[in-house]
């Protein structure tokens, strides 16, 4: 069960088969070995880099410690909530769901504590939007998504994450036109680097396959 009691969703389960996309995750860059001393920036730098490499316990310890720093910091909770959403959907994998609701809702709370400091933080509206569609709440997650791509004009990546996790929660509203727009955006978009590599492809593939399931559905009408 989660341990930290830094932060503390309601039970959800995977979303639909297309959930089972391997996530558009942060890209997080960090370098070097643990020195001591470490600046504020240095501990999220650290964080980031041993969150790359799935040492997530390291990483929760650096963004831990760089919140006793700073109890306010923005990049630390959106750190942590980039490990407790990688940690939730494990156990989702695993169904596990109290594991996994504990998770989501630590992830959420983490996010919702980076906004407060930093409303435009385009990485906890992402990670909120991402935490949302995991656990099936499509309607709480368009806000934050529909506001990340307001904010992610000039970062391509984070523009493209958020069309990828937008049009899945459309999706899961029944609001299938503009969830195929989006998801068509998404397709559009994946620069050619990325479309040559295997995982992208298949990933593509999948995008493709769900586009055409929803191809001919009628858009939900609101209850």
């Amino acid at each position: 069960m989660p341990r930290s009691s830094r932060v503390s969703a309601r039970p959800g389960r995977s979303l639909l088969a297309f959930a089972a996309l391997a996530p558009l995750a942060l890209v997080f860059c960090g370098c070097g070995g643990p020195p001591t001393g470490l600046s504020l920036e240095e501990q999220i730098n650290l964080g980031k880099y041993y969150f790359a490499n799935q040492k997530y316990d390291f990483a929760e310890g650096m963004f831990v410690r760089a919140l006793d720093k700073h109890p306010k910091y923005p990049p630390a909770y959106v750190g942590l909530g980039s490990i407790y959403c990688v940690r939730g959907q494990a156990a989702l994998a695993a169904k596990q769901l109290p594991q996994a609701t504990q998770w989501m809702r630590m992830a959420e709370e983490s996010y919702q504590l980076a906004l407060q400091g930093d409303a435009k933080n385009v990485d906890a509206l992402l990670g909120l939007g991402q935490v949302f569609v995991e656990v099936r709440r499509g309607d709480q997650a368009v806000p934050y998504l529909e506001r990340a791509l307001e904010v992610s004009a000039k970062l391509p990546a984070c523009a493209l994450r958020a069309r990828y996790y937008l049009g899945i929660a459309l999706a899961l509203e029944g609001q299938y036109t503009p969830a195929r727009v989006r998801l068509q955006e998404f397709l559009q978009m994946l620069p050619p680097r990325e479309a040559q590599d295997a995982g992208a492809r298949e990933e593509r593939r999948k995008i493709e396959d769900l586009l055409k399931e929803i191809s001919n559905r009628p858009d939900r009408k609101p209850s």
